[in-house]
């Protein structure tokens, strides 16, 4: 049988994983206008309560495309949000083609 003490370790434990494991909050990371000025792709960075060193820089995050007015047209999951780069986007008239091989239909 564990002890109250085995007990307390093993719900600190078990909360300090689950408690990292899951997003607290998010920050700006960068932000992209469409080259028409029409559309704006916000990119945002997850904080992670733990990491360790040489890990901060291995944040997952989303990105968003509203229109110029704020509507929400997109959302999608980054694994890294280093490894985003606005350079590779193709914005077309209708279609934001993005380096993954998926795409936001831009309406």
């Amino acid at each position: 049988m564990l002890s109250f003490r085995s007990y307390q370790w093993a719900i600190a434990a078990f909360l300090t994983v689950a408690i990292s494991a899951c997003p607290l909050a998010t920050t700006e990371y960068k932000r992209v206008n469409s080259p028409d000025g029409r559309y704006t792709l916000v990119v945002y960075r997850e904080l992670m309560l733990i990491a360790m060193p040489g890990q901060g820089s291995d944040a997952s995050g989303y990105f968003v495309v509203r229109d110029r007015v704020g509507t929400f047209i997109c959302r999608k999951e980054l694994l890294f949000v280093r490894d985003f780069d606005e350079h590779r986007l193709r914005w077309k008239p209708q279609i934001l083609e993005l380096p993954m091989g998926e795409s936001c239909q831009l309406n």
